[in-house]
């Protein structure tokens, strides 16, 4: 399936998209207000000028599985999953390599599951992208030899862990901000990142602190910082190897 760079070749409709190969479309794949659950799964995204986006009303499901993007360029992200009214997204086992950003994300969803996917030898071509961005279940991604901003960006309840964040130019690793929440940041590896800093907290708020746990992390090779905390952040830290 091969498009020119004008063209919506999987535009609104909902359904399943699979076993696909697009290429050199502008917006390549884009369901947006669907009113039943879409699924993008084990698809390949090439020199497109964007990636998969899909979003979902009434309590729906997006599953967005088993695809590879490389070559692409976009100045907002490179997947997208949004449920609203208490859906749920599921970004799982995608491989995102060698594309080009100017600013964004390369993986954004609000909340839901981010897991098992591998991002790896993406660069800037303007402004710093960032990694993933959620506030859902981070676990088990592999974020290696990247230009980002921040790899993973993140807080409120999230649960981020046994992530590998290695080899990138960023500055920091994990990111986290909110106000009056408890998440939990562990059994992440975050090193020899350059220009980077392992984990910044950051609380909102004066009357209701943030107050994650942050445990059992590597935090090793990295040009600044360990775990900084800054503003209204009041974390538990325990059992971390930093060095």
């Amino acid at each position: 399936f091969s498009v020119d760079w004008s063209s919506y070749p999987y535009r609104y409709g909902g359904g399943t998209i699979r076993y696909s190969v697009i290429e050199y479309a502008a917006l390549p794949v884009f369901q947006y207000g669907q009113t039943s659950s879409v699924m993008v799964d084990n698809n390949t995204l090439s020199n497109n000028n964007g990636g998969i986006s899909a979003n979902v009303m009434t309590g729906e499901t997006v599953t967005i599985s088993n695809n590879t993007l490389s070559g692409n360029t976009t100045s907002g992200y490179f997947i997208y999953a949004e449920s609203v009214s208490q859906g749920n997204t599921i970004i799982n086992s995608n491989k995102i390599t060698g594309n080009s950003s100017n600013g964004g994300y390369i993986i954004l969803s609000d909340n839901g599951t981010i897991t098992n996917n591998t991002i790896t030898d993406n660069t800037r071509s303007g402004s710093w992208p960032n990694g993933i961005y959620g506030f859902g279940t981070i676990t088990n991604n592999t974020i290696t030899n990247n230009t980002l901003n921040y790899a993973i960006y993140s807080g409120r309840s999230a649960v981020i862990s046994g992530n590998a964040i290695t080899g990138n130019n960023s500055s920091f690793g994990i990111y986290l901000r909110g106000s009056g929440a408890e998440g939990t940041v562990s059994g992440n590896s975050i090193t020899n990142n350059s220009n980077a800093s392992g984990i910044l907290i950051y609380g909102d708020d004066i009357n209701a602190l943030y107050s994650p746990t942050i445990t059992d992390n590597t935090i090793t090779g990295n040009r600044y910082y360990g775990i900084y905390t800054d503003q209204y952040a009041t974390p538990r830290v325990n059992g971390n190897n930093i060095y």
